[in-house]
């Protein structure tokens, strides 16, 4: 039998091989989105290989976890989608074959004037919800509301999540499954039916909107078409499949399994915003849309309007409802959305705007998180992606000065410690960040805001007064 290893055959000293060291120059060279370096320097780099290693090779159960603790890149969440992206549908059918709704993708696609057909049919659609009047599915309507289906639940996530980041295509999806309500002459439709159809839809109302903002020139600012399906150069490839899958998930409906309670959860902007319900009756998943959803529905949108002249996402009725009734059901953002309009107004100076809005969203949601005190999940969830403050009178940025003054005389195990927190704060800075834009940026689709870019390329924000 071979002598066990000790910790004394471990050594200490490595060299890397010219080829490795070639590939870490390229990491090195590296940006993220704000044209940051991804990793500080070598040590980094090789430091991350191990730990990634070293968890699949001891705990391959926490993979995932630890692959998803440096924010990957575009490329690399697409891949790892593809990865886990089930081929087919399990036993208990809650996942969504991204090749099998690709197909069906395409036949939709195939057909044309769904969009043209949805708007002829806008009114009877909605007179048939007033009326409740849906003959088709009376037995399955008895099986749903008589206990014998599960009602897949949303989380409870207190924010609006950043990738939902405009309303419009919500509205537009919501509009879709009231016309699929009308036409099947049913109260529930088919979960993954209406996710193939609202990409459909809202792929042909987008290509009218983005040749209006091509001609008109209209800058990021001003577009409506953020959010929606962006132009497929070549519908077959694989990178089509997840494109497809991620606007389906953020604007129809998806359901995730939590892998620490094992319970299914309900997301998408539509279920965040109380507007559809969901549940599963013999393995099927079914749609329909709650009593907020079908007052949401019933109001009047610009663009179902054909003597509409402005280009505007919605109707102050339709933002009077989104402010008033949609958004305070997420705790957290409704904070957040007070805090940008009460800045806005009341800063002029942009600098001081942009310093203020920072400082406010970092101070809301850290404060928000501490006081927290409801579904466990939800609590460490918000700790891991926000943090834990540790006084209401130190911000990220003091927790930064402190561990860079540390790291100036630390010995290379605590180096590497605090390495790590410094990471975690930058993180922590960047989601903020992300939240703050993407926040700002559907108060501006809503009107309540006028958005420009400045002269140094930063944002400007000014209060659109009422009448």
């Amino acid at each position: 039998m071979p002598k066990s290893p000790t910790i004394d055959d471990i050594s200490e000293d490595y060299e890397i091989r010219p080829r490795d060291r070639e590939r870490v120059l390229q990491i090195l060279e590296k940006l993220d989105q704000s044209g940051n370096a991804r990793f500080l320097d070598d040590r980094e780099i090789i430091t991350r290989a191990l730990e990634v290693f070293l968890t699949w090779e001891l705990e391959p159960k926490k993979f995932l976890d630890e692959l998803k603790k440096v924010k990957l890149t575009q490329s690399q969440e697409n891949a790892l989608a593809a990865i886990l992206d089930p081929k087919s549908r399990n036993d208990s059918g809650e996942f969504y074959s991204t090749e099998v709704e690709h197909k069906a993708q395409q036949s939709a696609r195939e057909r044309t004037g769904d969009l043209e057909s949805m708007y002829e049919n806008l009114k009877h659609s909605q007179d048939r919800l007033k009326q409740l009047d849906y003959p088709a599915d009376i037995d399955l309507q008895h099986e749903l509301n008589d206990n014998n289906s599960t009602e897949i639940k949303y989380d409870g996530w207190p924010l609006i999540w950043n990738f939902y980041s405009r309303l419009l295509p919500a509205k537009i999806t919501l509009t879709a499954l009231g016309n699929m309500m009308n036409t099947k002459e049913s109260l529930w439709v088919d979960l993954r039916e209406f996710r193939v159809t609202a990409y459909d839809i809202a792929e042909e109302f987008v290509e009218d909107i983005r040749n209006y903002e091509r001609i008109e020139k209209k800058d990021r600012t001003e577009r409506l078409s953020t959010g929606f399906p962006k132009p497929l150069p070549d519908p077959n490839k694989e990178t089509a499949r997840l494109v497809e899958k991620r606007f389906k998930d953020k604007y129809a409906a998806n359901i995730r399994k939590n892998t620490k309670t094992g319970e299914h959860h309900l997301e998408g902007a539509l279920t965040a915003l109380g507007l559809i319900t969901v549940k599963k009756y013999q393995n099927e998943h079914y749609v329909t849309m709650t009593d907020l959803g079908r007052e949401f529905y019933l109001l009047d949108n610009p663009h179902f309007n054909p003597n509409e002249e402005k280009f505007i996402a919605f109707y102050p009725k339709e933002v009077e409802c989104i402010r008033e009734k949609l958004i305070p059901q997420r705790e957290l953002e409704n904070e957040l959305c007070k805090k940008a309009l009460e800045i806005v107004s009341s800063v002029d100076n942009q600098e001081d705007q942009i310093k203020k809005l920072g400082e406010e969203f970092e101070s809301t949601i850290r404060k928000f998180v501490k006081s927290y005190n409801g579904w466990p999940v939800i609590k460490e969830r918000l700790e891991k992606e926000y943090g834990i403050m540790a006084s209401e009178d130190i911000c990220i940025k003091d927790e930064l000065d402190g561990c860079s003054i540390s790291l100036e005389g630390a010995d290379d195990e605590n180096r590497e410690e605090l390495e790590g927190e410094v990471q975690e704060l930058v993180d922590i800075e960047k989601r903020i960040e992300a939240c703050r834009v993407a926040t700002m940026g559907r108060l501006s689709e809503l009107g309540l805001i006028k958005w420009k870019i400045g002269p140094n390329t930063s944002s400007e924000y000014t209060i659109v007064k009422k009448g």
